[in-house]
């Protein structure tokens, strides 16, 4: 067996007939100006990946959630505008939504489309979740 993202097992066809056992490739998503990210499911745990690299996991969102909390606990304006620089799997956005007050907004600029298609299908169950 060989590790795959985030350790997850990846489980060969010729090895296992459990099909729930083995990581998946959900996506792949083009990126402005060259290169490419790749969705991966394993289970109810998702990865994004450049190249051999894991960006994010869906397992890990607390130093995400902790910025956005800390940041936003900050700002003295009940009508701020927040400025988030990229979606990755939304839980930044989700702490900035949780900690700032009814009148206050958020703008979140994300490079690549298909990663707003991935927020609103495939990961959406993970969002919002502890």
């Amino acid at each position: 067996m060989t590790r795959g993202a985030v350790g997850m097992p990846i489980e060969h066809e010729a090895h296992s007939a459990v099909h729930a056992n083995r990581v998946h490739i959900v996506d792949i998503a083009d990126i402005p100006g060259g290169g490419y990210l790749t969705l991966l499911r394993w289970r109810d745990t998702f990865s994004i990946e450049y190249g051999e690299e894991e960006l994010m996991g869906s397992c890990v969102r607390h130093s995400e959630e902790a910025l956005a909390a800390l940041a936003c606990k900050r700002l003295d304006n009940p009508h701020a505008s927040v400025l988030i620089g990229g979606l990755s799997m939304g839980f930044t956005l989700d702490a900035a939504l949780a900690a700032l007050p009814a009148g206050a907004s958020v703008v979140v600029a994300e490079l690549v489309p298909k990663i707003v298609t991935w927020a609103r299908g495939p990961w959406r169950t993970c969002l919002a979740t502890p």
